[in-house]
């Protein structure tokens, strides 16, 4: 059971650590402003609540016990990591900044963020890494309240009193297909788009929640009808798969069609014969939110970074596709 420090002053620490590296009480409290007599006086309520007499009076000075040299291990290397951290406040330099910032973000993060961060981040802030997660339904709240994630990027705000949310970007939902479709080019009505086959998102990822909403499957599936049921209302399901890039090889070698944010399927179509369609009926953009815990409000690093995810958020932008529908 952990002892309660509230009935110690830690303020006593500093004054142990001082008389340990100076062997003399007038030395000791020059270092650290205090009068000869203060000194004694918290000397001997640290030894009290020690319960060590933790130093012998000598003609040289003070030569520490046994139980005072195993002590000035512990407390130094305590007091200055609390040293680093303050400094590090006060000193934040980002060219020698090491931290490592994890983000629950899934595809899009990875596709359309992470090259455009990486690369701003190596000519300011070379020794920060990062690690990307899948986009979850829930829990965020919980993960970012004990440390295991930094931020979060949604496609949708956070209702919450711990998190804090903002705007960083729009994107559209758009229809991929194969430029070779038979039955596609240019445009899609919304009948065709029911009748062919379709690749998804597994309905687990929060990827694609815009799009279930807009055609009403998610919150149908949610409500308890089966999958058939809810695909009935929209696309033909032929395969679900985990990642967005995974749906390319598969309308590439079928005549199946996608539904993806078009910045997403502008980066593929640089190296896929790949046409983006306008989506078939009037769709809201898709929102995307930083997400970050508002406990890191204080952190300086912390905000530095965020403020780096919403310069890269910009850098990665390409103008989107003029009018598609023509």
């Amino acid at each position: 059971m952990k002892r309660n420090l509230r009935s110690i002053d830690l303020n006593l620490l500093p004054v142990f650590e001082a008389i340990m590296e100076n062997g003399q009480l007038g030395k000791a409290g020059e270092c650290i402003g205090m009068s000869p007599p203060a000194m004694s006086a918290a000397l001997q309520r640290l030894r009290h609540t020690i319960g060590d007499e933790l130093f012998i009076r000598k003609r040289t000075g003070f030569t520490p016990t046994p139980r005072a040299e195993r002590l000035h291990a512990t407390v130094s290397e305590a007091l200055n990591q609390i040293r680093e951290e303050i400094e590090e406040k006060i000193n934040f330099d980002p060219t020698v900044e090491r931290r490592n910032f994890n983000i629950i973000g899934g595809d899009y993060a990875e596709i359309i963020f992470l090259g455009s961060l990486l690369s701003h981040l190596e000519s300011i802030a070379p020794n920060i890494t990062i690690e990307i997660s899948p986009l979850e339904v829930g829990g965020l709240e919980s993960k970012m309240k004990h440390g295991a994630v930094d931020f979060a990027l949604y496609y949708q705000p956070v209702d919450s009193k711990e998190l804090q949310a903002e705007h960083i970007a729009s994107d559209r939902l758009v229809v991929v297909a194969k430029n070779d479709h038979p039955r596609v080019r240019l445009n899609i009505t919304r009948e065709q788009f029911n009748a062919e086959k379709h690749v998804t998102l597994h309905q687990n990822k929060m990827g694609l929640t815009h799009l279930e909403n807009h055609m009403g499957e998610w919150g149908d599936n949610q409500s308890g009808k089966s999958e058939a049921q809810a695909d009935q209302l929209g696309r033909k399901v032929a395969v679900r798969v985990s990642h967005f890039q995974n749906m390319i090889p598969v309308i590439l070698n079928t005549d199946y069609l996608c539904t993806m944010p078009e910045g997403m399927a502008q980066l593929f179509a640089r190296n896929n014969p790949i046409q983006i369609l306008p989506f078939p009926s009037p769709i809201d953009p898709l929102e995307i939110y930083l997400v970050w815990p508002k406990i890191c409000n204080s952190d300086i690093v912390h905000r530095w970074f965020r403020q780096q995810l919403k310069i890269s958020s910009n850098l990665h932008k390409e103008p989107l596709t003029a009018d598609l529908a023509s």
